[in-house]
Protein backbone atom coordinates (compact mmCIF):
# COMPACT_ATOMS: atom_id res chain seq x y z
CA UNK A 1 0.00 0.00 0.00
CA UNK A 2 3.16 2.28 0.05
CA UNK A 3 2.66 2.49 -3.72
CA UNK A 4 -0.54 4.13 -3.09
CA UNK A 5 0.17 6.11 -0.92
CA UNK A 6 3.45 7.92 -3.19
CA UNK A 7 0.90 7.75 -6.36
CA UNK A 8 -1.27 9.89 -4.07
CA UNK A 9 1.61 11.94 -3.40
CA UNK A 10 2.13 12.54 -6.99
CA UNK A 11 -0.92 12.81 -8.64
CA UNK A 12 -1.56 16.06 -6.12
CA UNK A 13 1.90 17.59 -6.73
CA UNK A 14 1.18 16.94 -10.46
CA UNK A 15 -2.55 18.84 -10.19
CA UNK A 16 -0.75 21.68 -7.60
CA UNK A 17 2.07 22.47 -10.71
CA UNK A 18 -1.01 22.41 -13.44
CA UNK A 19 -2.75 24.85 -11.20
CA UNK A 20 0.12 26.92 -11.03
CA UNK A 21 1.20 26.87 -14.73
CA UNK A 22 -2.00 28.36 -15.13
CA UNK A 23 -1.07 31.60 -13.79
CA UNK A 24 1.02 32.10 -17.11
CA UNK A 25 -0.93 29.86 -19.65
CA UNK A 26 -2.78 26.79 -18.77
CA UNK A 27 -1.64 24.91 -22.62
CA UNK A 28 1.69 24.10 -22.65
CA UNK A 29 3.08 20.49 -22.86
CA UNK A 30 4.24 19.66 -19.41
CA UNK A 31 0.45 19.89 -18.57
CA UNK A 32 -0.39 17.09 -21.02
CA UNK A 33 2.70 15.09 -19.61
CA UNK A 34 1.45 15.61 -16.39
CA UNK A 35 -2.61 14.61 -17.16
CA UNK A 36 -0.64 11.50 -18.75
CA UNK A 37 1.03 10.74 -15.73
CA UNK A 38 -2.22 10.93 -13.51
CA UNK A 39 -3.49 8.96 -15.61
CA UNK A 40 -0.83 6.02 -15.97
CA UNK A 41 -1.18 6.26 -11.87
CA UNK A 42 -4.69 6.04 -11.57
CA UNK A 43 -4.72 2.97 -14.01
CA UNK A 44 -1.67 1.99 -11.50
CA UNK A 45 -4.00 2.17 -8.50
CA UNK A 46 -7.06 0.65 -10.28
CA UNK A 47 -4.95 -2.31 -11.12
CA UNK A 48 -3.54 -2.64 -7.79
CA UNK A 49 -6.80 -2.44 -6.42
CA UNK A 50 -8.03 -5.09 -8.31
CA UNK A 51 -4.93 -7.34 -7.75
CA UNK A 52 -5.44 -6.83 -3.75
CA UNK A 53 -9.20 -8.63 -4.24
CA UNK A 54 -7.22 -11.93 -5.32
CA UNK A 55 -8.34 -14.67 -3.36
CA UNK A 56 -10.46 -12.43 -0.38
CA UNK A 57 -13.87 -12.70 0.43
CA UNK A 58 -13.97 -8.90 0.43
CA UNK A 59 -15.67 -6.74 2.15
CA UNK A 60 -17.97 -3.58 0.99
CA UNK A 61 -19.82 -3.83 -2.54
CA UNK A 62 -19.17 -5.76 -4.92
CA UNK A 63 -19.45 -3.99 -8.49
CA UNK A 64 -18.58 -7.34 -10.52
CA UNK A 65 -18.46 -10.43 -9.75
CA UNK A 66 -16.78 -12.38 -11.94
CA UNK A 67 -16.59 -15.65 -10.02
CA UNK A 68 -13.37 -17.59 -8.76
CA UNK A 69 -12.34 -15.03 -6.33
CA UNK A 70 -12.13 -12.46 -9.17
CA UNK A 71 -14.23 -9.40 -8.57
CA UNK A 72 -14.31 -5.68 -9.06
CA UNK A 73 -15.26 -3.20 -6.44
CA UNK A 74 -16.16 0.18 -6.53
CA UNK A 75 -12.83 2.29 -6.46
CA UNK A 76 -11.45 -0.34 -8.94
CA UNK A 77 -13.59 1.22 -11.61
CA UNK A 78 -13.54 5.06 -10.10
CA UNK A 79 -9.55 4.74 -10.52
CA UNK A 80 -10.36 3.35 -13.95
CA UNK A 81 -12.80 6.10 -15.23
CA UNK A 82 -10.67 8.96 -13.87
CA UNK A 83 -7.97 7.53 -15.21
CA UNK A 84 -9.48 7.27 -18.90
CA UNK A 85 -10.51 11.44 -18.28
CA UNK A 86 -6.85 12.24 -17.32
CA UNK A 87 -6.02 10.73 -20.61
CA UNK A 88 -9.13 12.85 -22.49
CA UNK A 89 -8.11 15.87 -21.24
CA UNK A 90 -4.19 15.45 -21.67
CA UNK A 91 -5.98 14.83 -25.59
CA UNK A 92 -7.77 17.71 -25.37
CA UNK A 93 -4.77 19.77 -24.33
CA UNK A 94 -2.39 18.44 -27.20
CA UNK A 95 -4.94 19.63 -29.65
CA UNK A 96 -5.50 23.34 -27.84
CA UNK A 97 -1.80 23.93 -28.12
CA UNK A 98 -1.97 22.73 -31.52
CA UNK A 99 -4.96 25.72 -31.90
CA UNK A 100 -2.61 27.78 -29.94
CA UNK A 101 0.18 27.79 -32.04
CA UNK A 102 -2.05 28.08 -35.12
CA UNK A 103 -3.69 31.11 -33.76
CA UNK A 104 0.16 32.64 -32.85
CA UNK A 105 1.10 32.31 -36.54
CA UNK A 106 -2.13 34.13 -37.83
CA UNK A 107 -1.45 37.72 -38.32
Amino acid sequence: MFILGVSYFIIIKSLIEVLGSSEYSLFVKENVKRFRIIGYLLLLNSLIEFISTFGTTGKGMRFLDLGFGFYFTVPVFVYFITSLMSFVIADGFVKAIKIKEDNDLTI
